[in-house]
């Protein structure tokens, strides 16, 4: 009799607990993550509408920096410090534009510090 009545209250919990469970099948995943950005196409852009043009080109090469192709932003300047190393977080460019500057807004600054953190060392070299 004890058996069948401990059966029963096992039941009847096991019963209670799984109907008060929440559903959780609409959890959603981990988020996308951030689309990446191409020297090609989106850096070089950038960097000659904000660097290169005005200040880090081969014609005028301030700081002898030219930042107007990708053998120059990831080269080194007059003091051999490389402009840009994928994946490294203290590369002059970084430190260079993170500490502000006028021809560079947020959006942008973040869409470079993404790439050479990230995509930078994941892309091919172009010619």
């Amino acid at each position: 009799m004890k058996k069948k009545i401990l059966i029963i209250m096992l039941s009847l919990l096991a019963f209670v607990g799984c109907s008060e469970s929440e559903d959780i099948g609409n959890v959603p995943g981990p988020p996308d993550p951030p689309k990446p950005y191409s020297y090609v196409t989106d850096i070089k852009a950038v960097l000659d509408d904000g660097c290169a043009s005005p200040c880090h080109s081969t014609a005028v090469k301030l700081g002898n920096y030219d930042l107007s192709t990708y053998a120059g932003v990831l080269g080194n300047g007059s003091d051999a410090t490389p402009n840009a190393i994928p994946g490294d977080s203290t590369s002059l460019i970084i430190v260079k534009l993170k500490s502000g500057h006028p021809s560079v807004d947020v959006s942008r600054l973040a869409m470079i510090l993404q790439w050479v953190y990230q995509d930078s060392c994941k892309e091919t070299l172009p010619d």
